[in-house]
């Protein structure tokens, strides 16, 4: 009796186990980590954008969310992200990207809300970097793919790094920077060495001109004795 006791508590914990580990996963297949309202992506760019961002969720331990939308309703852009982020189940560490366009009046805007651990991971300087790029690809290059293209990017790769305990801050986001200060040192050093080459080489002119002047003087001096002897 006890051992078919045993078995039977042994088997409810097993389907109990098994039914949580559904409520699991179905909880996360049901987040939508791409909400695309206003319609900015095609067919294959959608699924392409849903492979990155699954693979970023897996490899960051945080949600990426990308939402579009129209219009916000007559609400802030943040209002609509928060509402967006309450409404889909995400967890505490998140971080989403919200582009809206109007294609009749050809008008956007767009808007990143992070938290938890994606408040920590996500440098300001980062942040900078990230809002760079959302302006360049949305307004030089007018391209939404591209956009949520480097969100996804960057985010997965400061969560990742920060987990790393890697950070980035100025000067990996500005390597431009770094470039061209090494050129203007190297073009230095060239300058100094061609001056200090040409001065040397001045030195040793004026110093053979001024020896061969010497001897001529002195030339001079014995063929005008030897004019007037």
């Amino acid at each position: 009796m006890k051992n078919s006791t045993r078995r039977i508590c042994a088997l409810l914990s097993a389907v109990m186990l098994a039914f949580a580990m559904m409520s699991f996963v179905s909880a996360d297949e049901d987040k939508a980590y791409l909400i695309d309202d206003a319609g900015l992506f095609s067919d294959t760019q959608a699924q392409e954008l849903e492979g990155m961002l699954d693979d970023a969720v897996e490899a960051s331990g945080i949600d990426i969310v990308i939402v579009t939308a129209v219009t916000t309703d007559d609400n802030s852009a943040s209002d609509y992200l928060e509402s967006a982020y309450k409404a889909g189940g995400y967890s505490v560490d998140f971080a989403m990207l919200l582009i809206v366009y109007d294609a009749e009046y050809d008008e956007g805007e767009w808007y990143i809300l992070y938290d938890g651990y994606a408040a920590e991971a996500i440098t300001e300087y980062e942040f900078d970097n990230l809002s760079d790029l959302m302006y360049d690809d949305l307004w030089w290059n007018e391209s939404f793919y591209m956009a949520a293209e480097d969100f996804i990017e960057s985010v997965e790769l400061a969560v990742v790094d920060a987990r790393d305990g890697n950070t980035h801050g100025f000067l990996y986001y500005h390597k431009w920077l770094v470039r061209v200060l090494c050129a203007v040192a190297a073009a230095l050093i060239v300058v100094i060495v061609a001056v200090v080459i040409h001065t040397v080489n001045s030195k040793r002119g004026r110093g053979s001109r001024s020896a061969n002047a010497r001897a001529d003087a002195r030339a001079d001096a014995r063929t005008n004795s030897d004019g007037w002897s």
